[in-house]
């Protein structure tokens, strides 16, 4: 999430350094490869809206909203069970590594204790009485 009018970059090179937080391993995975190398060799920026089309920006905000729009997607979240949310923020960080052969059987067991919860019971139960759910994280 970030503001229209922001600009993004691996400045590191251009101060004698190297970017050693993380960028020069996670943007190849989440950004076309020839556009990580020239953020990352010329220490450039790119504009927030290219990085919106190439999928690296989920949300562009209105210049200073930003924070509200994070500040909504969050409650968002956190309005949601946290056995849930948890549980599918892992098998999605997760994945991506897995055989093919073995995703559904791995997901399979991290998910499995989702489904026997309060929350769950607690969710289908909002859902049949059409109020909002009261999640516990149990």
């Amino acid at each position: 999430m970030a503001a229209g009018d922001a600009r993004i970059g691996i400045p590191e090179v251009r101060r004698g350094l190297v970017a050693d937080g993380g960028a020069l391993l996670r943007l190849p995975e989440r950004l076309p490869r020839n556009i990580a190398m020239e953020l990352a060799l010329t220490g450039g920026e790119m504009p927030v809206r290219r990085l919106h089309d190439l999928g690296l920006i989920n949300i562009v905000t209105a210049p200073g909203g930003a924070l509200a729009a994070a500040t909504d997607l969050a409650a968002t979240i956190a309005n949601n069970s946290p056995l849930g949310v948890a549980a599918s923020k892992d098998v999605l960080v997760r994945a991506a590594t897995w055989p093919d052969d073995e995703k559904w059987e791995r997901k399979a067991r991290l998910v499995e204790h989702v489904w026997s919860s309060a929350d769950a019971r607690e969710g289908a139960r909002a859902f049949a009485e059409r109020r909002p759910p009261t999640f516990t994280g149990t």
